[in-house]
């Protein structure tokens, strides 16, 4: 990013394992968990280190010849100090930097927290922290979700998409929760909080009205007189049904 005044920064998101280790830590207040500066930005880079086609070729081939020697020990020891010609960790008190709780190894693997920390971290001071950042795509995600089932009719989703979307919702409010107040410093957390309950309010109101009722040879409600025929043993002739509807048969076990 060209900060101006023939200034560079240059930022790394990591999510881990690899060369996580590198990455400044802090500590979590109130848990003790351990937070890292999962978007490391070096600082007051003079044009021709970052302009340099070396330092890129170097870059890139670690991506492109995986070898013993690309890995991130030379990314965080020797290419990335040499930018700015300091230690990596002085770049700590340089400018913003924000501290997460990194995802677990499994987590991590599908890149989903990675690519979410680049879109939502800005290096420039008095931008909004990247955990906020996360929440607003969050509810753009929310605002998506309730669109494509608005004009579903009653009964005519599938349990397990409703309880995929439940949960997600749920884990939305959850990550909201956990967002300090001092950390939006322009005062629009309450507004978007405020936005995110009636986001999740709206969604939760017609994924009940869309929702099938899970049935099977227990819950069916049906007597043993009227569960004999081919349907309700799960032998479909056609799978045409009226319009908006969920047709599901019964399925029985048979224990050996």
């Amino acid at each position: 990013r060209n900060c101006g005044d023939s200034k560079f920064s240059f930022t790394v998101c990591n999510t881990g394992p690899d060369g996580l280790q590198y990455h400044p830590s802090s500590m979590n207040k109130h848990s003790g968990r351990q937070l890292k500066n999962l978007a490391l930005t070096v600082w007051d880079i003079p044009p021709h280190r970052i302009l340099d086609s070396t330092f890129w070729v170097l870059l890139f081939r670690m991506q492109v010849y995986p070898s013993k020697k690309n890995n991130a020990e030379f990314l965080y020891t020797q290419l990335l100090p040499a930018l700015n010609s300091k230690p990596l960790l002085s770049n700590v008190n340089e400018g913003p930097c924000e501290f997460l709780q990194p995802p677990d190894v499994i987590r991590s693997s599908n890149y989903h927290d990675l690519a979410r920390l680049a879109l939502t971290t800005t290096p420039v001071e008095g931008a909004r922290p990247s955990k906020y950042a996360s929440l607003l795509v969050m509810n753009a995600a929310l605002e998506l979700a309730y669109d494509s089932i608005a004009d579903a009719k009653k009964s005519s989703m599938d349990p397990e998409d409703t309880r995929i979307l439940k949960l997600t919702g749920r884990n939305v409010a959850s990550y909201a929760s956990t967002i300090e107040p001092s950390s939006v410093v322009d005062g629009s957390l309450k507004a978007t909080l405020s936005a995110t309950w009636d986001k999740l309010d709206r969604l939760l109101q017609t994924l009940n009205f869309t929702s099938s009722k899970e049935m099977d040879q227990h819950s069916h409600g049906l007597s043993e007189k009227d569960s004999e025929d081919d349907y309700s043993k799960g032998y479909l002739k056609t799978m045409t049904t009226e319009p908006g509807a969920a047709a599901q048969p019964f399925f029985w076990t048979v224990s050996s």
